[in-house]
């Protein structure tokens, strides 16, 4: 027989098991030890000087008394731990207060969306500046990085030497700051 102590939230393996598994002498008789059908739902066992109150079992146990024909009595309810109750009160809700590594998140990012790359076809046209006319680039974002690259799509004989790189692949800031603009 082995007698657990019910887990709560701060137990120690040491306090799990209050009896190790082994004969148990009952209590007044010389060389009579605990059987298995000697335990039954509802009653009273003394275990060296402290009394147990049975209230449930496991399913395992119901079918077994089931199989060899012994009655089971009627489950009770635990009794009631004002100790227990309130600290499933006091419980701390679940959440996470720690954030994760950016360089794991770096990987993680890379790992899903490496050579992802989505591309789009943009016209700058600025026709109504002097000498001004349309020019076609290709935009570049890469997932694996969040980075962009700007080239440029040059037609035959347009008089640019074909430097196709407008823009280097690196990060690009949505709102830019402190850059001063030239007002007409």
């Amino acid at each position: 027989m082995i007698v657990f102590k019910q887990l709560s939230q701060n137990w120690t393996i040491a306090d799990y098991h209050k009896i190790r598994r082994h004969l148990i002498p009952k209590p007044g008789e010389v060389n009579s030890f605990y059987r298995w059908d000697d335990l039954n739902l509802g009653m009273d066992v003394e275990i060296y000087g402290v009394t147990y109150h049975i209230v449930d079992c496991d399913e395992f146990t119901k079918n077994f008394f089931n199989h060899v024909e012994i009655q089971l009595n009627r489950n009770e309810e635990f009794p009631y731990d004002p100790f227990l109750v309130n600290q499933e009160k006091t419980k701390p809700h679940p959440r996470t207060t720690t954030t994760q590594d950016p360089e794991k998140l770096a990987l993680r990012q890379f790992l899903r969306n490496d050579r992802k790359v989505l591309r789009f076809y943009a016209v700058l046209d600025n026709r109504n500046e002097s000498f001004g006319h349309t020019r076609q680039f290709i935009i570049q974002y890469y997932l694996s990085d969040d980075t962009t690259r700007v080239n440029e799509v040059y037609k035959n004989n347009s008089g640019y030497l074909e430097f196709p790189t407008f823009c280097r692949r690196q990060r690009i800031p949505k709102k830019v700051q402190g850059v001063v603009m030239d007002e007409p």
